[in-house]
């Protein structure tokens, strides 16, 4: 492919993931890097529940995005193991702005009591993979954020 076609950092676009599935991680992954979600799944390692379902951890959601040279920040908001809202011009306590600038998510999932779900932010709105339209940032307990730095021109000439 073309870089021309292929813009680097990519056009963001949503990315559902199949009802019930444990996809959330490969679906971000395909979100960041403007790949479709078998596209991602086909270069991520998944992980084999007793249930038979599969799911991707969040090391090799690092390895693809790393393969592709987007750099992952990181910071935890602390204290608070229910998550925190952050409206729409929100600063972070490290001061980092979050509005304007792409980020993984990480999540209070709305479906499931034990588990975290991961979302991407375009920067402007969220875009969940359980949801069928762009949502407002403040409608999530936010547990960990990503801040996305494309860094090399790669990804879609290979």
């Amino acid at each position: 492919m073309e870089t021309e076609k292929n813009p680097w950092p990519p056009v963001y676009r949503a990315v559902r993931q199949e009802k019930g599935s444990k996809d959330c991680v490969a679906c971000v992954a395909a979100m960041a890097l403007g790949l479709t979600l078998e596209e991602a799944k086909s270069q991520m390692q998944a992980y084999v529940l007793p249930d038979g379902s599969q799911y991707y951890k969040m090391l090799e959601l690092f390895k693809i995005l790393g393969a592709y040279g987007v750099i992952v920040g990181a910071y935890f908001i602390p204290d608070n193991p229910d998550g925190d809202r952050i409206v729409e011009d929100a600063h972070l306590t490290c001061d980092s702005p979050i509005q304007g600038r792409a980020h993984i998510l990480c999540v209070k999932s709305k479906t499931q009591t034990i588990a975290d779900h991961m979302v991407f932010y375009d920067g402007k709105s969220v875009l969940d993979p359980q949801e069928e339209r762009p949502q407002s940032i403040s409608n999530y307990r936010i547990l960990e954020i990503y801040p996305l730095t494309y860094f090399i021109d790669k990804g879609f000439d290979d």
